[in-house]
């Protein structure tokens, strides 16, 4: 994504090119909800990969109604990557959500993580997305879904908290996990329009001897517009041809 942030912090956005990545350090689960953490992906994706996990995992008896199921994570990693930029300075993150799905499809969340370094963010350093959508299957394989995540920033200086629309369609067969995805930022008073198109794969290793489940992935991901990657450095303009 290319949100513009200015080093000067009067605007947060700031160009990114790829979906969030980072090393998980340390990680537990809340103790009555079970969700890994999401540090792995993007805001639009963190809402499909919560729902899809919170549809895996077995949960404790809650007040909630039983079409209802509750879920929540934290974690602690060792950079917040969003779309291949570190939003932590490349330094540790604190991040954790909860999600509410409904049995139906239909889900609402929120997510959090720390910021730091990149510009001058003012306020409390932090990022929190809340999200909302539905997530289904079909052919027995076939995933879909499709929403909505609103990117705020509390007490940030300037005007930087925008929506992006998204939607995703994939398929798991025999352990591989394959997803492709597009996200839209329509033109809003803090942002221009941009248009993000992604691609992950991954694989759940089948060795039992392993002492904890490990899973390949893979992630490939491009934007266009104003979240978009200017050259010949973030938010600077080219220099002109001679």
């Amino acid at each position: 994504m290319t949100k513009t942030k200015s080093l000067e912090g009067a605007s947060l956005h700031t160009a990114a090119a790829m979906a969030r990545s980072a090393i998980c350090v340390a990680a537990m689960s809340t103790a009555v909800w079970a969700m890994p953490a999401m540090a792995q992906t993007g805001g639009l994706m963190e809402a499909v990969d919560a729902v899809e996990d919170a549809q895996e995992v077995d949960t404790f008896d809650t007040d909630i109604p039983s079409d209802f199921q509750l879920s929540g994570n934290i974690g602690v990693f060792s950079d917040y990557r969003f779309r291949g930029i570190s939003l932590s300075d490349e330094d540790f993150a604190l991040q954790g959500g909860v999600d509410l799905v409904h049995s139906s499809g239909f889900f609402v969340g929120f997510w959090g993580s720390n910021l730091a370094g990149f510009g001058t963010f003012g306020g409390p350093n932090l990022e929190i997305d809340i999200y909302g959508g539905y997530s289904g299957t079909f052919g027995g394989v076939g995933t879909f879904s499709f929403g909505a995540t609103g990117y705020i920033y509390p007490d940030a200086p300037g005007n930087n908290d925008y929506i992006e629309p998204f939607a995703t369609i994939g398929a798991d067969v025999a352990g591989l996990s394959t997803k492709a995805g597009i996200a839209w930022v329509p033109e809003q008073s803090s942002i221009n329009s941009n248009f993000y198109v992604y691609g992950d794969a991954s694989y759940a290793l089948p060795i039992p001897e392993l002492p904890a489940p490990v899973t390949l992935t893979a992630h490939i991901g491009h934007t266009d517009g104003s979240l978009s990657l200017p050259a010949p450095g973030f938010g600077e303009p080219a220099a002109p041809a001679e």
